[in-house]
């Protein structure tokens, strides 16, 4: 089902035990996929902030997949690089900052920090599974929770849901960051106004 996080979770697992040295059949690699496929949000479809740092979210859950099939370390960078966007769309919808204020803005410049960290803790070792698993650790959730958190509540700010917005959408509400679920956008659906729309 589109709108389901469990999806993006399963293919980040794949990709991580693939990394600590388990074979991944192509026509995995192709099923989940296409999952992923389905459950990456329609931008028209929900207010923008939340669309857009969801589906790079989807993306680099894509990527990281993709190294499963071919093990090319492009993927990684492509992923890398949903992550630094993420951060930098959240700070164009507060402030519309220069080039040069984005880069040093402290949320930014964490994001930054974390991933020159992982590539020095990555530089020079034997990947064995046991530094795999320590990188998986660190990478950990508690950044990502955090984005999902301030997104949410800028989200709210800029773009309140109106009275039709809710009439349109499915009645449930927004789900908040949690280790669980940090970027549910089931909630948020708009509901279409024509047969066709996503049937999965």
């Amino acid at each position: 089902m589109w709108g389901d996080v469990g999806v993006v979770r399963g293919a980040l697992a794949m990709a991580w035990e693939f990394a600590r040295g388990s074979a991944v059949r192509s026509e995995r690699v192709h099923e989940v996929g296409h999952r992923l496929e389905r459950v990456a949000p329609s931008l028209e479809d929900f207010r923008p902030l939340l669309s857009a740092v969801a589906l790079r979210a989807v993306d680099a859950a894509n990527e990281a997949l993709c190294i499963c099939g071919d093990s090319d370390a492009r993927h990684a960078l492509t992923a890398a690089d949903d992550c630094r966007e993420a951060v930098a769309n959240y700070l164009f919808q507060l402030r519309d900052p220069s080039e040069d204020e984005m880069q040093a803005d402290p949320m930014m410049r964490q994001e930054l920090d974390r991933q020159q960290a992982l590539l020095a803790g990555l530089a020079g070792n034997p990947l064995e599974t046991t530094l795999i698993d320590e990188v998986r650790r660190s990478v950990g959730e508690e950044w990502a929770d955090e984005l999902a958190r301030r997104v949410l509540e800028l989200t709210e700010a800029k773009y309140p849901k109106t009275e039709a917005f809710m009439r349109s959408t499915i009645h449930a509400p927004v789900c908040r960051a949690s280790a669980d679920r940090p970027l549910d956008l089931a909630t948020e659906y708009k509901a279409p106004n024509s047969a066709g729309r996503r049937s999965s």
